[in-house]
Order: structure tokens, then sequence, then C-alpha cells
């Protein structure tokens, strides 16, 4: 299968699951940005009306990010490996144990 350039690949191939995606796409963009222009214009928390207008919106963005990321899962699966579960036997679980140390880097010696 070919594609010209500038064209989207999930419409080509999931046009329902594409039109969920920019649909859901745009309605969380917008809410992140009334939130973003509520927090910063100083939209007072002190009222029961502004605080439900924050959390009906940072609801909105939420599930819209939901919708986004379910549409997009589904569209990545092809329609012969959704049944199927991969695990490799040839790679074992090994517990690796990090210690703290490691982490922060060498120490050093204050003065």
């Amino acid at each position: 299968m070919y594609y010209d350039a500038g064209q989207s690949v999930m419409a080509s191939n999931h046009p329902i699951n594409y039109s969920w995606f920019i649909t859901f796409n745009i309605v969380g963009f917008v809410a992140s940005l009334i939130l973003i222009i509520l927090l910063v214009s100083g939209f007072t928390l002190r009222r029961k009306v502004s605080t439900l207008a924050l959390t009906v919106t940072t609801w909105i963005a939420i599930m819209s990010m939901l919708v986004i990321f379910s549409v997009t899962f589904s569209s990545l699966k092809s329609a012969n490996t959704r049944d199927v579960r991969y695990t490799d036997p040839s790679i074992e679980s090994v517990p690796v144990v990090v210690s703290i140390d490691n982490i922060a880097g060498p120490k050093c010696a204050t003065v």
C-alpha cells in the first residue's frame, strides 16, 4: 500500500477511528486551553460555580484523553492479531537491584 506525502495513514486505514481521534483531540485541547486561561486569569476558587467549572473542564479533558488513547490503541492492532498474546520464552525475568548510592553518583566530601 502506498501513501502520498501528507496523507494520514490512520485516516486511510481506519476512517471512523480517525474521526473519533480528531474530534476528541480537539475537545481535549480546547478544554486544556480553557483550564489554563481560567487558572492564569485569576479565576477565584472560593466560589462554587468557579470550582464546578474547573472540575467539569478537567474531567472533559481527562475523558477526551482516555477516548483518544483507546481509539489509537485499537487502531494499532491489526485484525489478525486481536486475540493473540505474545510472550517470548527466551526472555526470563531477572530481578534488578539498584542501590540509591549508584543513582546519586559518587559522594563528595564536604569541607
